[in-house]
């Protein structure tokens, strides 16, 4: 058994593993650090807009987002 979280990216909500929301959190910091303070914002919400389409692509009729899913989104 996972311990799952709720989490909203760009606007939608996911339940997601533990261990997914994990990696997926750093991997959005590292992306955020990269970027350039007046670009962060606007290019942050493109990606998770694109992350979102993928998941939805992914989990089908699952309904918990797990490593695998983030793996395909990184």
């Amino acid at each position: 058994m996972n311990k799952t979280l709720s989490i909203a990216l760009a606007g939608f909500s996911f339940v997601i593993e533990e261990h997914a929301y994990i990696k997926l959190s750093d991997y959005l910091k590292a992306l955020r650090g990269s970027l350039e303070a007046e670009e962060a914002e606007e290019v942050m919400h493109d990606i998770e807009i694109r992350m979102v389409e993928i998941l939805k692509e992914s989990l089908g009729k699952r309904e918990v987002v797990n490593d695998a899913d983030i793996e395909k989104i990184i």
